[in-house]
């Protein structure tokens, strides 16, 4: 998983980019502080083609493993919040029966005395 940094980076190659090359300048990248660190870390890790990074700009395309990244992360949201689910639902459940023969215990107890 990338940092909040790398992410708006990539995020922002990807928006810009449409799959193809693109001349980025330090401009481009006002909002993010690290914004060289970040670039090197992403093509070091083939999130994205780095083909030239000089004087301020970088020529830039986005990798396949870079696409895939952001909607890896939602299916892995997706994922976590149907365990999430599966595990509220199970937990209630047992709340449930737990009470119910709570209550047969308590109430044949009372009955007996």
């Amino acid at each position: 998983m990338l940092d909040e940094k790398r992410e708006a980076v990539l995020n922002l190659i990807i928006r810009e980019c449409n799959d193809r090359y693109k001349i980025f300048e330090t401009s481009d990248f006002l909002e993010i502080d690290g914004t060289e660190e970040c670039i090197k870390y992403l093509a070091l890790n083939d999130y994205i083609s780095l083909k030239y990074s000089g004087n301020g700009e970088y020529l830039i395309a986005p990798l396949q493993k870079g696409k895939e990244y952001f909607s890896l992360k939602v299916n892995n949201l997706i994922f976590r919040a149907v365990i999430c689910k599966k595990v509220a639902q199970y937990a209630l459940l047992g709340a449930v029966v737990g009470s119910f023969f709570a209550f047969v215990l308590c109430w044949g107890i009372s009955c007996v005395t």
